[in-house]
């Protein structure tokens, strides 16, 4: 899974289907990286499982509440699961 490091921003890179297969690599990305700003850019993904939404709420948990996380990018279907599933009160959704 892409990702790019510039100063305390993180951006992740999630192409194609997000699901819970992407669990492992997933974690990988934003575990003991130094980065303050968590960037999801889901400009590249086709779709989203709903076991997606809890390797998000998995990243808030154990990056916290203080950390910023935004999620970009995402198309119109996208976005509405997650403004449904009330993700707008624990991420930034753009």
């Amino acid at each position: 899974m892409p990702t790019s490091l510039k100063n305390t921003d993180l951006t992740i890179s999630v192409a194609g289907h997000f699901d819970m297969e992407l669990f492992n690599s997933f974690k990988a990305t934003y575990v003991d990286k130094p980065a303050k700003n968590h960037i999801i850019d889901m400009s590249a993904t086709d779709n989203l499982d709903p076991s997606a939404l809890g390797l998000l709420i998995s990243m808030r948990k154990t990056l916290g509440k203080d950390t910023k996380i935004s999620i970009v990018n995402c198309c119109a279907a996208i976005k509405e699961m997650f403004l449904m599933a009330k993700f707008d009160k624990k991420f930034n959704i753009e």
